[in-house]
């Protein structure tokens, strides 16, 4: 449980966290965090037949430039789902340590409707653009 759900920080003009609020936001990271272990697990698992099958294709140059396509494939889900989960973890730790909804780049508050939608937010929406216009 958060620290304190009153010392949650909001943007001017929204309500403060309610206990459902922050239960709402932590059944969200949990299911998160849930989904992301069981996908890595997956593709871990289907990365290594693709790579066990690939010993069968020394003969076939097309199968084995397919084999590798689809392993690069699983190992991109692989990288990119990790990243996710420590997001999700990062956020989970945050909420825990009452540190949860300050943006990173400007230290104001991220905006409890951003983080309803999408919990492991670090950035308020002004940062957020600001940093994908610059991308």
């Amino acid at each position: 449980m958060a620290k304190d759900v009153n010392a949650l920080p909001t943007r001017k003009g929204e309500r403060a966290w309610s206990e459902k609020d922050v239960e709402t936001v932590r059944g969200s990271l949990s299911e998160d965090l849930q989904e992301l272990t069981e996908d890595i697990a997956a593709a871990e698992e289907q990365a290594v037949a693709i790579a066990a099958g690939m010993g069968d294709t020394s003969d076939d140059q097309a199968e084995a430039g397919s084999y590798m396509v689809e392993r690069e494939y699983q190992l991109g889900i692989i990288e990119n789902s990790k990243e996710q989960l420590l997001q999700v973890q990062d956020a989970i730790g945050r909420l825990t340590r009452g540190e949860y909804g300050i943006c990173d780049n400007c230290k104001q508050p991220i905006g409890k409707a951003r983080l309803l939608a999408y919990p492991r937010a670090t950035q308020c929406v002004e940062c957020k653009k600001a940093e994908e216009a610059q991308a």
